[in-house]
């Protein structure tokens, strides 16, 4: 997955590769990159996101915003 370089943040989760929780994501998120493998997938979106929906939503493990 080649991203562009950061302009202002970049949010990164790591979650379950279910498609309920990707449209979870995709609902807090708006537009990602994704990746997955053995059952579990990456999201990166090019935006600071709302941290506290991401962890409400069941499935996600980690979070990571990059600035």
């Amino acid at each position: 997955m080649l991203l562009p370089e950061i302009r202002e943040a970049r949010t990164c989760v790591i979650h379950q590769d279910d498609a309920a929780v990707l449209e979870k994501i995709k609902a807090v998120l708006g537009e990602v990159q994704t990746a997955s493998k053995k059952g579990y997938a990456y999201a990166v979106a090019e935006k600071e996101a709302d941290v506290d929906a991401l962890k409400a939503i069941d499935g996600v493990k980690r979070i990571r915003v990059i600035k």
